[in-house]
């Protein structure tokens, strides 16, 4: 995200999306956009944890305003906790603006049931995800080198 000229302190960002070609990319229009990112028209507003003062503020809207995120709970995002596997998947999948999957997970913890099971079977199916017995979607994702 990028701000508009001249609207630092104003409350407005401007989202553009577009490839260096200057393709549009999903999941996001191409088209760029002007938005309050405070106040009751901003995407996080029914977040309680979130903090519109933060830096991360900017990026949870885009997420949140283009469905790519959407909290752990109707009123919590939880922006300070740790992401686990299952959220990752997901994320990834919601940026691939959520293809259809014809088969199940190959994973035998990802019940069918889960926000993330579409997710992982479609990484599975399509992507090469590394096949094994076990995905541990609950595991938390580190940056740390040697750890995931």
């Amino acid at each position: 995200m990028e701000r508009s000229p001249g609207s630092w302190g104003q409350n407005t960002v401007t989202v553009t999306n577009q490839s260096a070609d200057g393709e549009s990319t999903s999941p996001t229009p191409s088209r760029s956009q002007s938005r309050p990112v405070t106040g009751s028209s901003c995407p996080c507003a029914k977040f309680v944890d979130v903090d519109t003062s933060r830096w991360y503020h900017e990026g949870l809207d885009y997420v949140v305003e283009y469905e790519i995120m959407n909290g752990i709970t109707e009123n919590r995002f939880a922006p300070n906790e740790n992401i686990t596997r299952g959220m990752v998947m997901t994320i990834l999948y919601r940026m691939a603006s959520s293809p259809e999957v014809t088969g199940g997970s190959p994973y035998t913890d990802v019940a069918e049931n889960r926000y993330f099971s579409q997710a992982v079977a479609w990484a599975a199916e399509s992507k090469g995800l590394q096949r094994a017995i076990l995905m541990v979607p609950s595991a938390q994702i580190s940056r740390s080198p040697g750890r995931s």
